[in-house]
Parts: structure tokens; sequence; C-alpha cells
């Protein structure tokens, strides 16, 4: 993830973390050193740890999550994937 704009992450995360908690969800990682050592360089990592693949899934189109969206708005390039833990 690369933050283009401060003020717009902000107000994204402000409305995100309680979308995430709502869901029973919890962040891992956000924010801290990156060093990217193979592939498209990062400069920030968020990585989220939900209940199951369903809740996971449903999560980035729901209604709660879409005002962070909105909020965020541009203010920063990222990829976001879901995947499965085999551990």
């Amino acid at each position: 993830m690369t933050v283009h704009d401060a003020d717009k992450m902000a107000a994204y995360v402000a409305k995100a973390t309680p979308a995430i908690q709502a869901v029973g969800a919890r962040g891992l990682v956000r924010g801290g050193r990156v060093q990217t050592m193979e592939g498209f360089p990062q400069t920030r990592i968020a990585l989220i740890e939900h209940l199951n693949w369903d809740v996971a899934a449903g999560y980035y189109d729901s209604p709660l999550y879409a005002e962070a969206r909105k909020a965020l708005d541009g203010g920063c390039t990222r990829d976001i994937c879901i995947t499965e833990a085999l551990a």
C-alpha cells in the first residue's frame, strides 16, 4: 500500500477500525517498517484476521466497510486479497 493523503487515510482508519471489530476481526499488522525483498515496493502493510472465509469475503462489500472505503476516496494505492490460513 502507498499512502497518498494522510488525512484521508486517518479518516479511513477511524471508520475501518470499528467496522473490523464489529465483524469479530482483528488487525494483526498495520503500519510499521516495511522492506520489500522482491516484487512491487510497498510502503505500508495491513493484515486483518477474520473469523472465517465467508466473513472475510463479505466484509469488503458490507455497509460498514463501505463507509470506510468512501472516506479513503483515493487516499492510497493498494492491493487487497483474501487468503485462507492452512495452519
